[in-house]
């Protein structure tokens, strides 16, 4: 099996990633551009917004997604740690894709939808289920119309549960039932 690289951050590089405004912040942690045109999650605590570091459960789902890569998600590519701290994980960037939105015609929003569906019918014949689905979560390129997902760290991955359950997916589903009909 491939061993997950780790970028380890002195000091001055956490101060400095801390300093750094997040591109995106969610209920668990926040996410960066790396210098070199990735992107960094890093564990935080939605109140005190400091670096808590990841679970050994995410770790686990993160390492088996390295090692076993995932169709229509986005990849995880090296764990991020600070003197000997596991923080995060650094992950792909997509420049062309943008999460998914209801403000598109409607037929072109059911074309996702369906596609949406397929990949979580795929996940689950993988022994997946994907825990956290919002529109932030799902990513489309409308060129290719081809559709990623994003946030693997929280999903059910065997014995490895899910983190945190996003309430959302409720909606979401309720619009794809009703879109289909």
């Amino acid at each position: 099996m491939n061993r997950m690289p780790n970028i380890e951050l002195t000091r001055f590089e956490l101060e400095m990633l801390e300093a750094r405004r997040s591109y995106k912040t969610g209920g668990e942690g926040s996410i960066y551009f790396s210098d070199s045109g990735t992107l960094c999650k890093i564990f935080i605590d939605p109140y005190s917004k400091r670096f808590i570091g990841m679970s050994e459960n995410k770790f686990e789902k993160i390492v088996r997604l390295y090692q076993e890569p995932l169709d229509y998600s986005v990849k995880p590519l090296s764990t991020i740690s600070s003197n000997g701290r596991l923080l995060g994980y650094e992950m792909e960037r997509k420049p062309n894709y943008k999460p998914l939105s209801v403000f598109m015609y409607r037929k072109e929003l059911i074309f996702y939808l369906k596609e949406i569906k397929s990949i979580l019918e795929y996940y689950a014949s993988k022994d997946i289920t994907y825990g956290d689905i919002k529109l932030n979560n799902i990513l489309i390129n409308r060129r290719s119309h081809e559709v990623m997902f994003c946030d693997m760290d929280n999903i059910r991955l065997g014995k490895y549960p899910i983190d945190l359950v996003g309430i959302t997916w409720k909606i979401l589903l309720m619009v794809m039932v009703e879109l289909m009909r």
